[in-house]
C-alpha cells in the first residue's frame, strides 16, 4: 500500500500548525493529543514531535512529525521625552532581532535606536516599534513623545540711568507660566519677573540678562544694561 507521510511544520509561538497523515488506510491516532484524525491541528509552546498511529486498514504504521516553534520577540519602546522644541530626542527598543519604527508625520526607522533632531511639535505622538526574528514579529512596542514650544525671549527693560543710592528697577516682558532667572552685575540673581535692587551702588550698573522657562524648555536670554 501506499506508505504514511506526515508534514512538519515551523510557527511562531502562539501560531497553529495543522498535521496532514496520508497514505494507507483507517485513521491516526495522534500522541499528544487523542484526538482520532487523520488531520491535528496544533498550538505548542515548544518545539513538540507529535506521533500518528494508523490502525484498521493496509498501510498501517506509526510515523512522527515535529512542530518547530520559533519564540516570538518581545519588546519595549522607551524616549527621552518630554523634549524641548529645536533639540533631539531618542528612541530606545530593547530586544532582538530587525527593526520596524513608524511614527508621526511618516516617520520610519529601521534602527534599534534612531534619534530625530531639530524636533518640531509635528514630531510628537505616539511612536511604535516591532521586531522580527527569523520571520516571527512581536507585538508593537510604543511610546508617546511629548514636545514642548521654547518661550519667546524676554523683552527687557529698566529705569536706567539712575543716581548712586536709588532703586534699580529691572523689567521684563510676561511669559504665560513661565519662571525667571535674572543675572547681573555683583552677582546679582532674581527669581522675579521684575526685581529691584534697593539702594543700588555704583556696582550695580552693566548687563542684566533674564530668560524664562515653561514646561523645562529655556528661552534665549532678554539683556538690558
Amino acid at each position: 500500500g501506499t506508505p504514511l507521510a506526515v508534514n512538519n511544520a515551523t510557527i511562531c509561538s502562539g501560531g497553529t500548525a495543522t498535521l496532514i497523515v496520508t497514505g494507507g488506510t483507517g485513521t491516526a491516532t495522534w500522541t499528544p493529543g487523542p484526538t482520532v484524525t487523520n488531520t491535528l491541528v496544533v498550538s505548542p509552546l515548544t518545539t513538540t514531535t507529535y506521533t500518528a498511529t494508523k490502525t484498521g486498514g493496509c498501510g498501517t504504521g506509526t510515523i512522527t512529525a515535529t512542530v518547530s516553534v520559533i519564540p516570538t520577540p518581545t519588546i519595549t519602546a522607551v524616549n527621552n521625552s518630554p523634549v524641548c522644541a529645536g533639540t533631539a530626542f531618542g528612541l530606545f527598543g530593547t530586544g532582538g532581532g530587525t527593526y520596524a519604527w513608524v511614527g508621526p508625520g511618516g516617520f520610519t526607522s529601521t534602527l534599534i535606536n534612531p534619534t530625530i533632531t531639530n524636533v518640531s511639535l509635528t514630531n510628537a505622538g505616539t511612536y511604535s516599534v516591532t521586531a522580527t526574528v527569523s520571520g516571527c514579529t512581536s507585538a508593537p512596542g510604543t511610546v508617546a513623545v511629548t514636545v514642548n514650544t521654547v518661550p519667546a525671549t524676554p523683552t527687557v527693560g529698566s529705569n536706567s540711568p539712575l543716581c548712586a543710592g536709588q532703586n534699580l528697577s529691572l523689567t521684563s516682558s510676561s511669559v504665560t507660566g513661565g519662571s525667571y532667572s535674572w543675572n547681573g552685575p555683583n552677582s546679582f540673581t532674581s527669581a522675579v519677573q521684575n526685581p529691584t535692587i534697593v539702594g543700588a551702588s555704583t556696582l550695580a550698573a552693566g548687563v542684566y540678562s533674564v530668560n524664562a522657562t515653561v514646561a523645562g524648555c529655556t528661552s534665549g536670554n532678554g539683556t538690558v544694561n
